[in-house]
């Protein structure tokens, strides 16, 4: 299970270190933090050690190879520090990748948006399949596809599903909610991503665990059905 933070920074570590034992790779938008520096950094990376999970900026690049690069390697950020894997628009076409591959460590890896979650997106049906091959021409690069359904027959292609909440409905923004069983079962997600159903939580240790079992359960009814 992957979780989205946009929360102030004492929360954001706080938070982390809880919920460490029970999310795979924590999502998070460094950008809505106003004072994200190298201390924090590296804190988040121990954090990410102790637990045992991996982080993904949710950068979501959209321009050309040079400038994508440049956002990537510097300013005040620097993404590619401290980062396992960022996201990214496949619109620009392949000179994003080869962009982001040229300045990444080896361990480190893509994640492609292929379809979105919100009410009115342009990710047709032809984008979609574009953005695959793309995919498919990076495969050292590329580790999966923020998605809504099983957009790759490729098993090597990890697909991760947004908008989970249990509550399933939606906001006055556009988002459109689906609960783990369905992410799983109907869509095909292999990780779910969650946002505010657990960081505005009451409890989101407990929330957490929740959708986690959700989450388990509904990937166990998959293998029983087979």
């Amino acid at each position: 299970m992957t979780l989205l933070f946009a929360s102030a920074p004492f929360s954001t570590w706080q938070l982390a270190d809880q919920l460490g034992p029970h999310i795979c790779i924590l999502k998070t938008h460094m950008d809505l933090l106003e004072d994200f520096n190298r201390e924090s950094m590296l804190r988040l990376r121990d954090i990410a050690a102790k637990h045992d999970f991996l982080i993904m900026e949710d950068r979501k690049f959209a321009d050309i190879g040079q400038t994508v690069q440049l956002q990537y390697t510097s300013g005040p950020f620097s993404t590619q520090l401290w980062t396992d894997m960022v996201t990214a628009h496949s619109l620009p076409g392949p000179g994003i990748l080869t962009a982001l591959q040229q300045a990444s460590r080896p361990e480190q890896a893509c994640v492609l948006i292929a379809e979105m979650s919100s009410a009115g997106t342009l990710t047709s049906k032809s984008y979609t399949e574009a953005t695959v091959k793309m995919a498919e021409d990076f495969p050292d690069f590329v580790l999966g596809f923020v998605c809504q359904s099983r957009v790759s027959h490729n098993p090597g292609h990890i697909h991760m599903t947004p908008g989970v909440r249990l509550d399933a409905s939606g906001d006055s923004l556009g988002q459109q909610y689906c609960d783990p069983g369905c992410a799983v079962t109907e869509r095909g997600a292999d990780i779910i991503i969650v946002g505010r159903g657990i960081v505005a939580s009451a409890n989101p240790e407990e929330a957490a665990l929740r959708y986690k079992k959700a989450a388990y359960d509904a990937y166990l009814s998959t293998l029983s059905s087979k």
